[in-house]
């Protein structure tokens, strides 16, 4: 018998593993559109793992250059690649550098003003070691870090929370045709899906006053379930309805789409205050389950945080005729 997290694993191990044989195999005949099918693919996949927020590059500008995937945030950009070889590398490093010229002249360049921090997703094989990359200091790369494969791809997803996971395997059957382990989306219609997001969000981890929250690991994980729900309709390893991605109405799919970004930050914004700094203890200790705000106005934060996603989530329901939820309690 298969714990579910152990089925969870293995479905994203096997589903990376047969990208990595299929690219390989269509690269021997010259078939490369299963690489741009992969650069969508790896961009949703890494926004989840990572907590990224990539766009497709060549969707801003038509082959634009060295590199595919970007998140301007965090001044971040990937190159997706079935070639892990130092010349591949280096060629992208080069061109990424605004002191680079081509033979020709004519080369568009990268500037490091948007993205200063390359990295790579090998699909293929890559070296076991880079030791004469050469780069433009400005720009942050580690070849230990910023170089990773399926391997590297697979060992992070064992670090991630099961809900992470769960939206994770959603992505895999949404984009890929190898089975994914978990059914596919469930046939809902709108009203149905928000019903479903409805009772989710009716709760007191979104309602209770933050001074009055006595289960921060509780928060947390319901946290999770909500933007796991909200971006794969997955809750506990099984599909409870459809994703905000499967909206027939565009204008609720967008508002689904702002909702999900706000619990994201509600969320990093609970993480950041669980690590200690300079050796002090964590403002929230979920282990211990107490917490010791710097400041008041901590509270209200959260109180305002949640209030938005709630406000925000009355608004469509109220659009589709259903009743309102409560909101933090005052």
């Amino acid at each position: 018998m298969l714990y579910k997290r152990e089925k969870l694993l293995r479905t994203i191990c096997n589903s990376l593993t047969w990208i990595k044989t299929v690219c390989e195999l269509e690269s021997l005949l010259h078939l490369f559109n299963i690489h741009t099918i992969s650069e969508h693919f790896f961009c949703r996949f890494l926004n989840e793992a990572y907590d990224l927020s990539l766009i497709d590059l060549n969707k801003v500008t038509q082959n634009y250059p060295a590199l595919d995937l970007g998140d301007a945030a965090k001044r971040m950009a990937f190159q997706v690649t079935s070639n892990g070889n130092r010349t591949k590398i280096q060629s992208t490093l080069d061109r990424c550098d605004p002191n680079y010229k081509t033979k020709n002249g004519n080369q568009p360049k990268i500037s490091i003003k948007d993205y200063d921090h390359i990295r790579f997703i090998v699909f293929g094989k890559k070296q076991k070691r880079y030791t004469t990359l050469k780069w433009n200091p400005k720009l942050t790369f580690d070849p230990q870090k910023d170089i990773l494969d399926i391997k590297d791809l697979v060992k992070h997803a064992d670090s991630l929370t099961t809900p992470k996971l769960n939206a994770l395997v959603q992505i895999i059957s949404q984009e890929l045709t190898v089975g994914s382990g978990i059914e596919s989306a469930i046939p809902h219609t709108d009203q149905q899906a928000l019903e479903v997001y409805r009772r989710h969000f009716d709760s007191p981890f979104m309602q209770d006053n933050w001074r009055d929250e006595r289960n921060y690991e509780r928060f947390q994980l319901q946290c999770e379930e909500a933007v796991s729900v909200l971006n794969s309709g997955v809750l506990d390893s099984q599909t409870v309805t459809k994703s905000r991605h499967d909206f027939d109405d565009s204008p609720t799919g967008d508002a689904l789409e702002n909702v999900y970004h706000l619990l994201r930050d509600l969320l990093a914004e609970f993480r950041k205050r669980t690590i200690s700094k300079g050796g002090a203890p964590p403002e929230i200790d979920i282990h211990n389950n107490s917490a010791n705000f710097e400041c008041e106005a901590t509270y209200d934060l959260f109180n305002a945080k949640r209030q938005e996603i709630t406000d925000r989530m009355n608004a469509v329901f109220l659009q589709h005729g259903m009743k309102i939820i409560r909101g933090v309690l005052r």
